[in-house]
């Protein structure tokens, strides 16, 4: 019975993080957990983890307190040392924080331990690797001495190929670089970091290329539900911002709900949504702040405040 009800509480989790300041991810300390946990199995990466060292991980039921025993979950440096920890229980959340300090250029993993009566689920429990490189703050509306902070670097960095989708698609650059900012949180996002992709587009049956199995959150039954879903692979952002506008032009259900008839971004954002491209309630005011907030209506032609 134990055993089922970890299977339960288990098979579609999956790890949800907030942030303000955060360690980005590094590229130079490669682990090979499986060296260390061989029965394991490597569930996901955290690519960037929060400069408090808070992990919330969410599991699709409602978490009976009396099954989360000591050991359950651990966090291990490379050296095999565990990392003190704080966890706080509430409702289907497990709130992790770890009190030791997390060092520049170390590898860490994140150990979730199962009870023996549930090999059959995960093997004997499940690791997810965390890397840290360096501190950044983001986002931020401020300037530093004149310099440019991240978000401007990624609004620049996107800017070009969203004026080339537009004259190839017809998508406006200020829906496609808001779009890119909110589906990939200005590139930061395991889909980003992992696929290169920055506007959330699945694997449907119509794409041919590689592809990545990764949670996500949708908003089903009036709730968010986690769910697994395979998601679009490119060689690079570039690649990902021309598939995004080729994407909308050619399913013909975009161009049914207006995409293509809409003569401003407030317009041609409801229009996306309405077709079905998200299922957030709250999409196209998402879209239309980061718009507003950071002045991308000026990437349009003749592109004004709304």
């Amino acid at each position: 019975m134990k055993g089922i009800r970890y299977k339960m509480f288990f098979c579609l989790f999956i790890i949800l993080f907030s942030f303000d300041i955060k360690v980005e991810a590094a590229t130079s300390n490669n682990i090979n957990w499986n060296n260390y946990y061989p029965s394991y199995k490597i569930f996901t990466e955290f690519n960037d983890v929060p400069i408090d060292k808070k992990f919330t991980i969410c599991f699709s039921k409602k978490i009976d307190k009396n099954l989360i025993k000591d050991g359950f979950i651990e966090i291990k440096d490379s050296n095999m040392n565990s990392i003190p920890i704080d966890i706080n229980i509430i409702d289907n959340k497990i709130e992790v924080t770890a009190k030791g300090k997390l060092n520049y250029g170390q590898a860490y993993c994140l150990v979730i331990n199962s009870d023996g009566n549930s090999k059959g689920w995960i093997k004997n429990g499940s690791i997810c690797p965390i890397k840290v490189k360096t501190i950044n703050s983001l986002p931020s509306d401020n300037m530093d001495g004149g310099k440019k902070l991240p978000q401007y670097e990624f609004i620049d960095m996107v800017s070009p190929g969203a004026i080339e989708t537009y004259k190839s698609y017809g998508i406006f650059p200020s829906v496609t670089i808001a779009q890119a900012i909110l589906e990939s949180n200005w590139g930061r996002s395991d889909k980003a970091v992992q696929c290169n992709n920055i506007f959330g587009i699945k694997a449907d049956k119509y794409w041919t290329g590689e592809k990545m199995e990764l949670p996500t959150m949708e908003w089903v039954g009036g709730k968010y539900v986690p769910v697994m879903t395979e998601w679009r692979v490119y060689p690079s952002f570039k690649e990902s911002i021309e598939d995004h506008g080729k994407f909308l032009y050619t399913r013909p259900w975009y161009a049914k709900a207006g995409v293509f008839d809409a003569t401003n971004y407030k317009e041609q954002i409801t229009a996306i949504k309405n077709a079905g491209y998200a299922t957030d309630p709250k999409y196209v005011d998402k879209i239309c702040s980061l718009i507003e907030r950071y002045e991308l209506w000026k990437y349009d032609e003749n592109g004004r405040d709304l």
